[in-house]
């Protein structure tokens, strides 16, 4: 019981913690449709291809590569702007360079230079799970947070300066 206490407090309960916390369904649709559909659309034309005998499988590993390196170097960026948020400061300034820069490099060089392609789906796993964990303070993705926000701002600023 000692060391499930100390997982739920690392890094890694942590990120648990910010991946399950922005499922509503605003997020699942952005998710769904805009990340991974639209998002996708590179892989989905290249798999087209192949099935219609015009492609090599090789482009869809590429173009797999390519959709989940866009989609998870950038997010490295909204993990590090919640520093201040983790109460795991050092790991996570450790773990996320690893996890959204590195880790994704190295699978796209296994990918590239054994011509091989699980690697690069393994990449594209986890370049949406590390997508959540970035957007998972998002108050524009919740319905409920994005209301509350709409509401407090037409309180607050809307017409502020309309007598003066």
């Amino acid at each position: 019981m000692h060391i499930i206490n100390n997982i739920s407090d690392s890094i890694f309960g942590e990120l648990w913690e910010r991946f399950k916390k922005p499922w509503c369904t605003s997020f699942t649709i952005h998710f769904f449709f805009y990340t991974v559909f639209i998002g996708g659309l590179g892989v989905f034309a290249s798999l087209f291809q192949f099935i219609n005998n015009k492609g090599d499988s090789w482009f869809i590993t590429e173009n797999v590569i390519t959709y989940s390196l866009a989609l998870a170097i950038p997010t490295i960026v909204p993990i590090l702007l919640s520093f201040n948020d983790t109460k795991n400061k050092s790991s996570l300034a450790q773990v996320s360079p690893i996890v959204c820069i590195v880790l994704p490099i190295l699978l796209t060089f296994f990918s590239y230079y054994y011509k091989i392609s699980w690697p690069a789906f393994i990449c594209i796993v986890i370049s949406w799970i590390v997508w959540v964990i970035s957007q998972y303070d998002n108050r524009c993705l919740n319905d409920k947070t994005f209301g509350e926000d709409i509401e407090a701002n037409s309180r607050n600023k809307h017409g502020k300066s309309w007598n003066n």
